[in-house]
């Protein structure tokens, strides 16, 4: 009997090597795929790591651009801004200056909601990628990763009470005789560096939260401070120093003015009148009478705005002291503001001015003249309320009368008499921070 010999068909054997070989072709797709992904992981945490990178240069940069725009708009203060922007964008990670861009303000192309907004600045700023499994898998060698931010001036209330501005005058600060400053729990500010920056002779006071003061305080006949002193304080910045001064081409003149830019004369007022916004070419003098001012700006072109006498009312009132440019001579030269009187005005508010908000009178800059105020209306009654702004001249105070919710950012400040200032809720000015807004 012959021994059986088993055979293997080789139709039998078929199904199981095409098994072999899909498990290889699924194994390769598989490896191919998940070094696909991972290579995507890993360019995609790339360019969110440049993306961050680009966003910090942005953002640092805008802001930079920002500060340097709150001197103003015009092209020396555009330049800085570029400059600046630059500057801190290469130092946050921008690879050159080609890489940003600066826009002031946001070009209409660029879809910021602020674009052609004054004072506004926005910086975009490009860093060029290499990639790695994109160039193999999607033929991408550098994608450009792209970020930007805008920035711009944002206001906010003024929370000093009193600045005296002066960075050295003795006296800068000069309370004599009974006279009394009481801001409540506010803050006085008084930068000038003389050992007698804050004079204080008689029986005078001041009530306050704090006191600060970069020079010394000379107190003398029982004056007393009742606040926390801090003598060799760092000097203030005048919070409305990038405050635009009016342009008297954007005005028109009063109706009530008595002249002309080229013939300049004062508006003298004796009995009963109301007193419309506008320029007044030669300013004007009240000797009596009720006066109501309407809401609106004031623009003294030489003059001066003085009181003699009689009652000022007001709401919404801003009032900006300077000269006549076309005749700055005579009538059209400078003049103080002199307030003497029964007093119910106001500063406007921000729904009526938002610019000029908490502003009662601006003196020009560049005028050294003062601003002298004598109220006789009953302490607490009269809506007396804003913010006396002269940097270069000074506040007076005389007389015996009370001079409620005035505050002042001023060089200057003498009170004398039996003078009594006293600052309740003085409607703040809005002053200019930056922030990014976009």
């Amino acid at each position: 009997m012959r021994p059986q010999t088993q055979t293997t068909n080789p139709l039998m054997r078929a199904p199981r090597q095409r098994r072999s070989g899909q498990v290889l072709v699924v194994t390769a797709v598989c490896i191919i795929g998940l070094l696909a992904i991972v290579g995507l992981i890993a360019d995609g945490g790339m360019l969110a790591v440049n993306r961050r990178h680009a966003q910090r240069a942005a953002d640092a940069a805008a802001l930079a651009g920002a500060w340097e725009l709150r001197a103003g708009s015009g092209a020396t203060q555009e330049a800085n801004a570029r400059a600046a922007a630059i500057n801190l964008a290469l130092l946050n990670g921008a690879p050159s200056t080609n890489c940003v861009l600066v826009e002031i303000p946001p070009a209409a192309s660029s879809g910021s909601r602020y674009a052609g907004t004054n004072r506004c600045i926005r910086v975009e700023v490009t860093r060029p990628m290499d990639t790695t499994f994109m160039r193999l898998l999607l033929q991408l060698s550098v994608v450009n990763v792209r970020a930007s931010a805008t920035a711009g001036p944002r206001s906010i209330p003024y929370q000093g009470k009193i600045l005296v501005l002066s960075p050295n005058a003795s006296n800068a600060l000069d309370i004599r005789g009974n006279a009394s400053i009481d801001v409540g729990g506010g803050d006085i500010y008084v930068n000038s560096t003389s050992g007698q920056a804050i004079n204080m002779v008689g029986g005078s006071s001041i009530t306050a939260g704090t006191v600060k003061v970069v020079g010394g305080i000379s107190q003398a006949g029982g004056s007393t401070i009742n606040a926390t002193v801090v003598p060799g304080a760092p000097a203030e910045i005048d919070p409305l120093a990038t405050l635009p001064a009016p342009v008297l081409s954007s005005y028109s003149v009063s109706p009530d003015s008595a002249g002309t830019a080229n013939n300049p004369q004062t508006k003298q007022v004796s009995g009963p009148a109301t007193l419309r916004p506008g320029i007044y070419y030669g300013g004007v003098k009240i000797s009596g009478g009720t006066v109501t001012m309407q809401p609106g700006t004031y623009i003294m072109a030489g003059g001066g705005f003085n009181m003699s006498d009689g009652t000022l009312n007001g709401t919404d009132v801003f009032i900006y002291n300077t000269q006549n440019p076309t005749k700055p001579t005579k009538e059209g030269a400078y003049g103080n503001v002199t307030l003497n009187g029964t007093l119910n005005i106001q500063a406007p508010d921000a729904a009526h001015d938002s610019t000029y908000k908490g502003v009662l009178v601006f003196n020009d800059r560049a005028s050294t003249t003062s601003f002298s105020i004598s109220n006789t209306a009953s302490p607490g009654v009269t809506p007396f309320a804003g913010y006396v702004y002269n940097p270069g001249g000074s506040l007076e105070l005389t007389g015996g009368d009370t001079i409620d919710s005035i505050g002042a950012i001023v060089k200057t400040i003498r009170l004398v008499g039996n003078s009594r200032w006293r600052i309740n809720a003085a409607r703040s000015p809005g002053t200019f921070t930056v922030a990014l807004i976009e």
